[in-house]
């Protein structure tokens, strides 16, 4: 049986994971129902890195898209489909 001081702990632990689900989930719907904040983080976030220089190819070690966009997924898939040596995620 455990003590009564590791029960506290539990429950707190508990308290804890459910705020931070509640937050993450509130957070994500706030997201979804406002495109245009999506929008400015993904703008941010693009912003912050410079495009790359592909040339080609050779030092390609993947795709990565961004956002749930088509048109990102399709440039991904088009990247990935050139550049074959390289995995798509």
């Amino acid at each position: 049986m455990p003590s009564p001081e590791q029960e506290r702990t539990d429950r707190d632990l508990r308290s804890y994971a459910a705020f931070t689900l509640v937050a993450m989930v509130g957070i994500g719907v706030g997201l979804c129902a406002n495109p245009p904040s999506a929008n400015t983080l993904l703008a941010l976030l693009e912003q912050r890195f410079p495009r790359a220089e592909i040339g080609n190819g050779m030092d390609v070690a993947g795709v990565i898209a961004l956002g749930g966009n088509p048109e990102r997924i399709r440039e991904a898939a088009r990247l990935a489909q050139r550049y074959r040596i390289c995995k798509s995620s």
